[in-house]
């Protein structure tokens, strides 16, 4: 009997351990089930919100893109309105003070008063379009649609043309002409097309082969020879740059490149008068060194170099100071750098640097690529965001680089040139003045004016795709400009903080209108006269009283 009732006490519990064991199983089943069901309802309502959000900025970037095309037409309206009333002014100043304004030396080419290039057209015969070309000092290639050679007009001076022109002849293309490196020959069939079909007239610059081999710069212009019965006309001249964005060639005259402005270049290539070498005693010269900013100007004379030294001889009662314009057109701070023997062989006593624009192919996507490789989401949401314009308008911050990561790409490419072309001068004896660069100021101008120099906004203005990029970029480099005079114990002159403007003052993200630039030019004189004084004093160009 008690066998059997261990056996029903075992049975028992195996029957009791089964139901536990189902009882657990199905609350493990429910469990799972309800598990699943949450875990269903999660990946649905996770998926609906990620949906919705997609399709909210579907929606904002549509808005945005919307807004941007309503109000480009009023952007563009404003701007180039204000631009007109900068041209206008421009004028104004050129024609109240040309009376006193300088006159381009004998050995200028092509002479003042040459043929404007439109007046081909009224051309009658083949002696006035040769006398047109010499007058030019120029080629001048008649074309049929296809590119090829009608006719060939060649001036004499200078020797280069001569040389060129032997390179094609009627019934040729004028594409033999064309260096076939860097595509510039295909480049240059493509402007050609373009002004055939009817589109506006195109200005290149090529680095040539001459038949001897040598490299030799010259200008293209295409564009149509109105009511004569070539339907494109090629003009050729020697360039204005012996080496392209670097170097400009002596002596040579220009009143057709630069919109109405009027300038020539001196003895030794810059814009501005003849420069006596060696340097006769008792002369305090400044050279200003830079790009297209410290170029720019309606005529010679009114390029902030030349109004700067107008203001420091008024002040300082003194024709014995000179201001010489070294600015080059496209020079980078690299050229500048290489180019210091060629500023030390004109014996400056002063050395002024403004420059920065031109070192923005390289300094922004360094930053770029900086960014890309550095941790954290924004880095890899960065690339995305910029695709946006909802993003890149509204959250400039989330899409431009960080400043640190300007402040650390200017260096390489920018700042060390800076640094050693100013070690340079001190090493030589020369003084070197630093200047901040000026830009928009887009903190502080209204909407329209922001947007005036944003391209989405204002697609016509030639200017870096995100404003916002170029803009912490100066301000990275005016900080670690700041930084290096206080290392060197370089002066510096505060262009930037007090250039503050829109449209009155830029016609870009850079350049100025001819009354911004005298504003720039005063601003550099009013820092510079304390500075000036005991050095002018020091050399006997004033009286210590």
């Amino acid at each position: 009997m008690e066998l059997l009732s261990r056996r029903g006490t075992r049975l028992r519990n195996l029957s009791d351990l089964r139901r536990a064991s189902e009882r657990l199983r199905g609350g493990g089943r429910r469990r799972s089930a309800i598990l699943h069901a949450m875990i269903r309802k999660t990946i649905f309502y996770l998926s609906g919100f990620i949906l919705w959000l997609l399709v909210a900025a579907m929606g904002l970037e549509a808005f945005e893109r919307v807004r941007v095309h309503i109000l480009r037409p009023k952007v563009e309206a404003h701007y180039w309105q204000r631009w007109g009333e900068g041209k206008q002014r421009e004028a104004e100043i050129d024609a109240a003070t040309r009376g006193n304004a300088p006159v381009p030396p004998a050995s200028v080419r092509p002479r003042p008063g040459s043929p404007k290039r439109e007046t081909y057209a009224s051309l009658a015969d083949d002696a006035a379009r040769l006398e047109f070309a010499r007058r030019r000092n120029e080629i001048v290639l008649p074309c049929d649609r296809a590119g090829r050679i009608l006719a060939k007009y060649v001036a004499e001076d200078p020797p280069s043309l001569l040389a060129l022109a032997r390179l094609a002849e009627p019934g040729d293309s004028f594409a033999r002409l064309l260096p076939s490196t860097n595509g510039q020959d295909q480049d240059g069939l493509a402007a050609f097309r373009s002004v055939a079909g009817g589109g506006f007239q195109q200005f290149r610059e090529y680095p040539c082969l001459l038949p001897d081999g040598r490299p030799h710069i010259f200008e293209f212009y295409f564009f149509l020879a109105k009511e004569t019965s070539e339907p494109v006309l090629i003009t050729i001249r020697e360039s204005l740059y012996e080496e392209l964005w670097r170097k400009m060639r002596p002596h040579v005259y220009r009143d057709d490149t630069f919109g109405p402005w009027t300038l020539w270049t001196n003895n030794v290539g810059f814009r501005d008068e003849e420069v006596v070498l060696p340097k006769p005693p008792g002369i305090y010269r400044i050279l200003c060194i830079g790009g297209s900013t410290t170029f720019e100007g309606v005529r010679n004379d009114l390029t902030y170099p030349n109004i700067l030294e107008k203001k420091l001889r008024v002040h300082f009662g003194t024709d014995l100071i000179e201001v010489v314009n070294c600015g080059i057109n496209g020079m980078t701070s690299l050229s500048e750098r290489e180019r210091a023997p060629d500023f030390l062989a004109l014996q400056p006593d002063l050395v002024i640097h403004y420059n920065f624009a031109n070192d923005m192919n390289n300094v922004i996507p360094a930053a770029y690529r900086m960014e890309a490789t550095s941790p954290g989401w924004l880095a890899r949401v960065r690339p995305v965001l910029r695709k946006s314009l909802f993003a890149t308008i509204r959250f400039p911050d989330w899409v431009a680089p960080a400043r640190s990561s300007f402040r650390a790409v200017i260096p390489r490419f920018l700042m060390n040139n800076v640094e050693r072309l100013a070690c340079e001068m001190q090493k030589a004896g020369v003084d070197i003045v630093l200047c901040s660069f000026a830009c928009p100021d887009m903190v502080h101008l209204d909407r329209l004016e922001r947007y005036s120099f944003m391209q989405p906004f204002n697609p016509k203005l030639q200017i870096y795709p995100r404003m916002d990029d170029y803009v912490r970029a100066i301000a990275a480099d005016n900080e670690l400009l700041r930084e290096l005079c206080a290392r060197l114990g370089v002066f510096y002159v505060p262009v930037a903080e007090e250039l503050l403007g829109g449209t009155d003052l830029f016609t870009d993200n850079c350049h100025l209108h001819q009354e911004a630039i005298e504003r720039k030019a005063d601003i550099i004189f009013r820092h510079l006269r304390d500075y000036l004084k005991p050095r002018l004093v020091a050399k006997g160009v004033v009286p210590a009283s």
